[in-house]
């Protein structure tokens, strides 16, 4: 099977206007994958072993190409799954993003699967210093509510190894399939509610108002 999916210019996506620069922000991308392959995907993740799920507060795991050390905050690597690297290839497509052209790799090399169920989520949180320069997620299964946040007090030290610090704006958007990247910025993700309603916002990306009940959710 080969994916037809289209390569992606982030300048449509970019969830500030104007963005500040045409490969950092966040980016907002509906239907980054068709709903055939979505269910390819989620039958991978369901028939994987079952040492390989990790079980936390609130959420389950699994970690595919390979996990973050503890005490080093880096990447001790694995050879990623067929189904990350083939069909549908995810990693080529959100390579050719040009998201990760600041990252070591210039793609993504590792990969989380999170696992929500309807009223599930996790507390506001940072992404460590393994997963700069770019981070992308995907979710599966339902729709998925994201906030995420310019974090205004950074040190000077942060802003040494961040592109920028942006503040005072949010992204709020319900939707299947979808895809958001975070590229040369430091943020903060807060949690969400098992009811969404998304009220169209200053600062913010413009959605409709819209009511969502969630699913159980894939979060990669």
């Amino acid at each position: 099977m080969v994916s037809s999916a289209p390569i992606y210019s982030l300048s449509h996506h970019h969830t500030q206007h104007p963005p500040f620069h045409s490969q950092h922000g966040f980016f907002y991308i509906p239907d980054f994958i068709t709903a055939e392959e979505e269910r390819y995907l989620m039958g991978k993740i369901h028939s994987a072993p079952q040492p390989k799920w990790k079980v936390l507060q609130a959420r389950r795991l699994q970690h595919w190409g390979g996990q973050i050390a503890q005490k080093s905050g880096t990447l001790i690597p694995e050879p990623l799954p067929d189904w990350l690297v083939r069909y549908p290839n995810i990693m080529q497509r959100v390579r050719e993003t040009k998201a990760f052209v600041e990252s070591k790799h210039e793609g993504p090399n590792h990969c989380l699967v999170n696992e929500y169920e309807a009223g599930q989520g996790i507390m506001p949180h940072e992404d460590g210093g393994a997963y700069f320069a770019a981070v992308a997620t995907l979710s599966l299964g339902s729709h998925t509510l994201d906030y995420l946040h310019g974090i205004a007090d950074r040190s000077s030290d942060t802003t040494q190894h961040f592109s920028r610090v942006i503040n005072g704006s949010s992204i709020k958007a319900p939707h299947l399939r979808q895809a958001l990247i975070s590229a040369g910025v430091a943020v903060q993700s807060d949690p969400a509610q098992a009811f969404d309603v998304l009220p169209a916002e200053a600062g913010a990306k413009q959605f409709p108002r819209v009511e969502v009940e969630r699913q159980t959710r894939t979060w990669g």
